[in-house]
């Protein structure tokens, strides 16, 4: 760019046909300029102009009638004073006045702020009309850039379905086989849940979720194929399972549990057992998935008749690898004796507890609390583990 001066307080515009430019090309070269014409009362401002464009701009400045050069006065507000006092003072109608400084109406004024005042006749005329061709040319310019960030928004939109289409491709063509298993592909049928489906191929229902990318809290739909990868050598079996009806496949669950149950308690009843308490908002589907067993396990070790279930209800869990990293539930370990086995239990105390409640609760006294556990006093506190023999 080049610099001129401009010793006049002009309309942009008309500074931009003595450039044989435009107005935009003017307020991009001179952004400092907020108004719509070069500051009022000031000489030898320096004016930034494309390349090439000062010998034309001096031939053309020097054409500018007189009467297109504006003339102002900055006034300062004092106390006391108002439009049509200020109006008065400087021989302007409070119209034009507050047209110029954009003033709204029945606004009371500022003490020290300022404001334009056109002095020379007829420059309020040409003032109020530059005022206009500045606010229709920043509208046009807001409009040309929403327009612009509107086509870049939609172009992006584009590009990210197109990304997006030829992706999912790849998520469908991912693989997952896990060592030892063989996928079998199932079809939802009506009443179907992942938890019943989990129960009857004895997996859990979050890795149903995860083999068939269906997030948390999202539902199952009649029709819908899921993948779920079984042991081998139960292919057959589990493929003629998937053909009954729901409640074949209910009474099915439900026996071999109760087998498995009865095997489980003969071989291992000396170790792994415990006792889960139910919380507020707990179902058996997060629990069976907490201890990695299967729901139809759990109703029959509890002799459930429904998965409904209470908060406060203690439900009895074979998990020998999680028997002590709960320090929530009561943990119950059974040793083998000779003659006479003892059951003994570790309570974690909670808030609330106290000797008396905890001796209630397990049908003991309060000084052979204190024995097993070397307690001087009755104070206990939340979190501390009390041995109980029964």
């Amino acid at each position: 760019f080049e610099k001129v001066t401009v010793d006049d307080c002009i309309d942009l515009s008309i500074l931009a046909e003595c450039a044989e430019t435009d107005l935009e090309t003017i307020r991009d070269l001179n952004p400092e300029l907020l108004q719509w014409c070069t500051p009022p009362n000031y000489k030898g401002y320096q004016l930034r102009i494309p390349v090439g464009k000062s010998a034309i701009f001096a031939e053309n400045y020097l054409k500018i009638p007189e009467e297109r050069k504006l003339d102002f006065a900055i006034h300062t507000i004092r106390r006391g004073e108002t439009v049509s006092k200020i109006a008065s003072q400087y021989k302007v109608t409070t119209a034009i006045l507050m047209e110029v400084n954009k003033l709204p109406k029945n606004k009371r004024l500022k003490v020290g702020a300022t404001l334009v005042i056109p002095v020379r006749s007829g420059s309020a005329t040409a003032i109020v009309e530059a005022q206009r061709k500045k606010e229709i040319a920043d509208q046009q310019r807001y409009n040309r850039i929403k327009e612009e960030g509107r086509k870049v928004a939609a172009a992006r939109a584009s590009v990210a379905g197109s990304v997006t289409v030829r992706k999912k491709p790849r998520t469908e063509q991912a693989t997952y086989e896990p060592a030892g298993r063989e996928k079998l592909v199932y079809t939802v049928k009506a009443g179907e849940t992942i938890g019943h489906i989990a129960e009857w191929f004895n997996v859990r229902a979050s890795h149903i979720r995860n083999w068939n990318n269906i997030p948390y809290g999202k539902h199952i739909f009649v029709g819908q194929r899921l993948a779920i990868w079984v042991p081998e050598e139960k292919v057959e079996q589990y493929k003629a399972l998937a053909s009954r009806s729901f409640k074949e496949k209910q009474q099915a669950r439900s026996t071999s549990a109760k087998k498995r149950s009865a095997s489980q308690r003969e071989s291992k009843a000396t170790l792994g057992w415990m006792q889960h308490k139910v919380k507020k908002g707990e179902t058996l589907e997060k629990i069976a998935e907490k201890y990695d067993v299967a729901i139809a396990d759990l109703k029959a070790w509890n002799k459930l008749k429904t998965s409904r279930i209470n908060a406060g209800a203690v439900l009895e869990v074979f998990a020998p690898d999680q028997a002590d990293e709960s320090a929530d539930e009561v943990v119950v370990t059974k040793k083998p004796v000779a003659k006479n086995p003892k059951k003994s239990v570790t309570h974690v105390v909670r808030k609330g507890d106290t000797l008396e409640t905890i001796a209630e609760r397990y049908n003991v006294s309060i000084a052979d609390l204190k024995k097993w556990n070397d307690l001087r006093t009755s104070r206990i506190m939340v979190g501390q583990k009390l041995k109980v023999q029964s």
